[in-house]
């Protein structure tokens, strides 16, 4: 189930932006890992008593920086 979930709940940075520097790239690095962040805080809190993984990576040929996050267990 996990393997897919990563695949549904999964965002690429590239498809919504698109750098136009390796500066701009380096950013949305950081904006990946932000969001991962956020992610799971938010899953966190709206179902407490869960645990979910939350990943960055970064793929500077394909997709780009990707967040995905998968429901592991009960904490």
């Amino acid at each position: 189930m996990a393997a897919v979930e990563i695949m549904v709940n999964r965002v690429h940075l590239w498809e919504t932006f698109e750098p136009k520097s390796p500066a701009e790239h380096v950013a949305f690095v950081s904006l990946a890992e932000r969001i991962g962040a956020m992610w799971k805080a938010k899953l966190g809190g709206s179902f407490p008593g869960e645990e979910f993984e939350v990943t960055t990576a970064d793929d500077p040929i394909g997709y780009g920086p990707t967040i995905t996050f998968s429901h592991v267990g009960a904490s």
